[in-house]
């Protein structure tokens, strides 16, 4: 499926959102139970080993991640280089999923697929046309979005819009309405804001996170994604550069004329 970011053309549609220009900065897009009876030990084994190796195929490598606190990645691209920093504390799996690619090279050679001026650039697809990408663990793995650092809980879905939308929408809050849609939200982490710079994670809906990934360079930020994708990052160096990517010329798809290619390395 292709991950594309923010297009959704109704304000409660169930497709993904777009983000046309004529949008107003403050408006958003919107659309084991056990039995009962006693277990005996030997039964008790079997169950936690079998629970095991589920884990295992699943590719499950627990919910502790290997890194912690800020880590740095230069972006070396055709154009110039990006600096970013990755916190792993406001998004630990993806940090995990993002930096552990940099470091076995997975995103060596690649390009920003998807550029559009004033909103963002796309990366991080092998494929480079925004179908493919797997995460470390194969497959994919979930967002991690706090909807309070968003004031999503706040914020009811007819304050967020012009349209007439029916009763049982209108006194929803926004956080309500995308938990109805299928996202999950943890109130243990601190997500970070979806401004200018941020490095977030591209998806096709809840929980579709894989590899590919995308800067913000719209200068107001990108609110009506808030709540929708994981952040886990921004850039400190190289602005410049993500602005010179997403003014090449592009395609009818948003995709460069002349493929803007990129290695990464992981600094500290």
């Amino acid at each position: 499926m292709r991950e594309k970011i923010g297009e959704k053309p109704s304000f409660y549609d169930s497709t993904l959102c777009t983000q046309p220009p004529e949008r107003k900065p403050t408006e958003r897009c919107f659309r084991l139970r056990i039995s009962a009876q006693a277990i005996t030990l030997p039964a008790m084994k079997k169950l936690l080993l079998t629970l095991c190796s589920l884990a295992l195929l699943a590719g499950c490598k627990g919910s502790d991640s290997a890194f912690t606190g800020m880590h740095t990645v230069l972006i070396k691209t055709s154009l110039g280089d990006i600096t970013v920093d990755i916190d792993a504390d406001a998004a630990p799996k993806t940090a995990e999923n993002f930096l552990t690619h940099v470091q076995d090279g997975y995103y060596n050679e690649l390009t920003f697929h998807r550029v559009i001026p004033d909103f963002m650039i796309q990366g991080g697809d092998p494929l480079g046309n925004g179908t493919g990408g797997e995460s470390i663990w194969g497959g994919s793995f979930e967002d991690e979005i706090n909807a309070k650092s968003y004031n999503l809980h706040k914020q009811l879905l007819r304050d967020m819009t012009d349209e007439n939308l029916p009763a049982e929408l209108a006194k929803m809050t926004v956080k309500e309405y995308y938990e109805k849609e299928g996202y999950q939200y943890d109130n243990s982490l601190k997500s970070l804001p979806m401004e200018r710079g941020a490095i977030a994670m591209a998806n096709a809906g809840p929980n579709t996170n894989g590899s590919q990934f995308f800067i913000i360079q719209r200068g107001e930020g990108t609110p009506w994604l808030e709540g929708k994708h994981t952040v886990f990052g921004k850039v400190t160096a190289g602005m410049d550069v993500v602005d010179a990517i997403a003014a090449v010329e592009r395609n009818a798809g948003d995709q460069p004329l002349e493929p803007v290619t990129y290695t990464m390395q992981f600094v500290q």
